[in-house]
């Protein structure tokens, strides 16, 4: 088994009470059956987590969450069950978190999580993180790997090719990336011999052009956890649609590497490499706009889109019943979108 971490990943440490948000805020805190028995085996404090743990609708053991709070977030900021019982008593999910870890037949491919906000300001600040991953010039690896997660491989790192070529106009690389996965994709579906892609038919504007109306639906009807959020969502919705910076585009390029490396290989059971896609233009439209109107700093608002969209199974899901169903969500149709970018300035500095 081979290891594969961004350079990132041995930077990140927990800022604790610095943080200007927190993991513990929003969610409920599943426990692991592990560390349930260790606190129902121990006295004193233990009888307290004991006392606030709770099995929710789907079965998992949690903490009550109070007001919007881990009953052990202190008002100093700081975890209650990691100062009076130290870190090897955290139960996993906050033991690890934003780590995350996934698996492969032959390899582990090792990420951060945008949902924290620490993370996240690493991620956006970081050039060239995922060099040392697998991609389509791992011969060795990708020779003893299967049919199909050897194609995976190879276009995952065309897809990130086409995401970091800076000669081009961030959201024409997002239509590139589209273009080459509905090709993937058909090649998939048996619909063609073979991956048959020509981006230059791509970078021609469509003969139609379609508003984002249909992504900012889509996110308003999604499960809305905080009022910050949808207000944000409502005023980024008002704002003119724009072509990103310089400074923008980085940061929604390694946004877009975070994804295509986190999800790509979902496909492997889903058998749609195009969900991934959709969810990171879905993601960028709303992000480019959502900073016209955002006051904090952007690693901020990266970790808000994580946490209300992307870190909800419940939202994940009715994401992907709609790529998977929906007009509005065809490559096509989102391509157009994109090219309604085109001709402004984004008005982020």
């Amino acid at each position: 088994m081979i290891d594969f971490y961004p350079s990132y990943f041995e930077k990140f440490k927990c800022i604790a009470d610095k943080c200007p948000d927190s993991c513990c805020k929003g969610w409920d805190v599943v426990v692991d059956d592990k560390s349930a028995e260790i606190y129902r085996s121990i006295g004193g404090f233990g009888e307290k987590i004991t006392a606030s743990m709770t099995i929710d609708n789907d079965g998992d053991c949690v903490f009550v969450n109070k007001n919007g709070r881990c009953p052990f977030w202190g008002k100093n900021g700081l975890c209650e069950i990691y100062i009076k019982l130290g870190e090897k008593y955290l139960c996993k999910t906050c033991r690890q978190f934003p780590r995350l870890e996934q698996q492969y037949d032959r390899f582990t491919e090792h990420l951060l999580s945008f949902a924290c906000p620490e993370a996240a300001r690493l991620m956006l600040d970081s050039e060239n993180a995922y060099d040392n991953f697998v991609c389509a010039s791992d011969s060795e690896l990708i020779e003893k790997s299967s049919n199909f997660i050897r194609l995976l491989l190879i276009a995952r790192s065309t897809t990130v090719s086409f995401l970091k070529d800076k000669k081009l106009d961030f959201f024409d690389r997002l239509k590139l990336c589209l273009g080459y996965n509905k090709a993937v994709q058909a090649f998939i579906d048996k619909e063609t011999d073979a991956v048959e892609f020509k981006p230059e038919s791509v970078l021609i504007s469509p003969s139609e052009r379609h508003s984002c109306n249909a992504v900012f639906r889509l996110h308003r009807e999604l499960e809305i956890m905080s009022e910050e959020w949808k207000t944000v969502l409502e005023k980024a919705e008002k704002t003119d649609f724009a072509n990103p910076s310089p400074i923008l585009s980085d940061m929604l390029e390694r946004l877009g590497l975070y994804y295509i490396y986190r999800y790509y290989l979902t496909s492997l059971d889903s058998r749609n490499v195009l969900i991934t896609i959709k969810r990171l233009v879905c993601a960028c439209i709303v992000l480019s706009r959502a900073l016209n109107v955002w006051e904090k700093s952007p690693a901020e608002l990266f970790c808000l889109y994580s946490k209300e969209v992307e870190h909800s199974y419940e939202n994940s899901e009715a994401m992907e019943l709609e790529f998977l169903t929906s007009p509005d969500f065809s490559a096509d149709t989102l391509v157009e979108c994109l090219d309604t970018q085109f001709g402004q300035k984004s008005s982020y500095k």
